[in-house]
């Protein structure tokens, strides 16, 4: 069943959907529908997970409440992450200036389950990038409905 979403359409500086690159677009494609498909370089999402953290980026990195819980996951490397070599694995998959944060913001249980998914696309700042320092500077919302 694919998760319902957040609207992030109006947040200012939201990333559309359809200006990401396909094999973000495609890790996006399956968190939400909660299948285990072939990102890029025959690796399936699990694969992408990197930690939880506890901070929302909905409040620019302040910290969660216990309502909202976080998940990051390395983002795709694009075609300039890897010619230039700001990865973090050594088959140059996985970006070392990007993340792709994925917020469960749990309205309620009672009566009725109601769990909402955003997508956020954070940045590392300029940093040498094998250090994994889990701090982010930027947080963008992806909107999935554009």
């Amino acid at each position: 069943m694919a998760w319902k979403l957040e609207d992030v359409s109006k947040i200012a500086g939201v990333l559309p959907l359809s200006g990401a690159n396909m094999h973000l677009r495609s890790l996006i494609d399956s968190l939400r529908n909660e299948n285990n498909n072939l990102i890029y370089g025959n690796k399936t999402k699990a694969s992408y997970f990197n930690h939880a953290d506890n901070r929302d980026p909905a409040s620019a990195g302040g910290t969660c409440s216990a309502s909202v819980s976080v998940l990051v996951y390395y983002a795709p490397a694009s075609d300039s992450e890897y010619r230039n070599w700001e990865v973090v694995d050594d088959d140059g998959f996985f970006s070392g200036r990007r993340r792709l944060l994925v917020r469960k913001y749990v309205k309620s249980l009672h009566p009725v389950e109601d769990i909402v998914y955003s997508f956020w696309q954070a940045s590392h700042p300029k940093e040498d990038s094998r250090v994994r320092t889990n701090r982010y500077t930027t947080y963008v919302p992806v909107n999935c409905n554009a």
